[in-house]
């Protein structure tokens, strides 16, 4: 793993781990991306991709995940680089949801500071949708990640960005001795 990795760099390989999302991946579209779709399928690693379909990928983000007005591009936009690093689960637990996912908390615990794992161990208020990342099961088998999450500031907090079904995946499994693999913000108002 490298030491750095580039703010462009993570947000095409979000972007590549989107492509097959349920409720995202429709969402990716134009020339290229159905190649890019049939490598995904295939199992292509993005590190094996060519540089012209990283910058296919990356402008993909910005038009499905970093337009004007985004959260996500707003988290971003004073990251340059990310350290790639392992996270136990008490890493995770610490780390704020963005705001999408209150709505699936009673509103007594719907706050800007609610954590993952509050989220997570928080029996879920409201119906959840059916790709809902609440709805990942626990897991006696060994947790594996083809991708790691994305952590960034955002309104004055360290959120997990990306990476919501990898993570309650991770949380839930039982092997207490697994590691998250995690994109930390190098640069930004917010250090982890």
């Amino acid at each position: 793993m490298p030491d750095k990795v580039t703010a462009d760099y993570v947000r095409a390989q979000w972007a590549y781990s989107e492509l097959y999302s349920t409720e995202q991946g429709q969402k990716y579209s134009g020339s290229g991306i159905p190649e890019l779709k049939t490598k995904l399928a295939l199992g292509v690693p993005f590190d094996q991709l060519d540089q012209a379909e990283h910058e296919l990928l990356l402008k993909a983000w910005f038009k499905v995940r970093g337009g004007p007005g985004s959260i996500f591009a707003a988290a971003l936009s004073d990251v340059s680089a990310f350290q790639p690093t392992a996270w136990t689960k008490s890493d995770l637990g610490q780390v704020c949801i963005i705001g999408h996912f209150y709505q699936w908390l009673p509103p007594t615990s719907q706050s800007s500071t609610i954590t993952f794992e509050e989220w997570v161990e928080t029996e879920p208020y409201g119906e959840l949708s059916e790709y809902h990342p609440l709805r990942e099961p626990t897991n006696a088998r060994p947790f594996k990640q083809h991708y790691p999450v994305t952590i960034g500031p955002l309104q004055g907090a360290t959120r997990l960005l990306d990476g919501y079904h990898r993570a309650v995946r991770f949380w839930r499994q039982e092997e207490s001795a697994a590691a998250l693999a995690v994109y930390v913000p190098l640069t930004g108002p917010q250090q982890t």
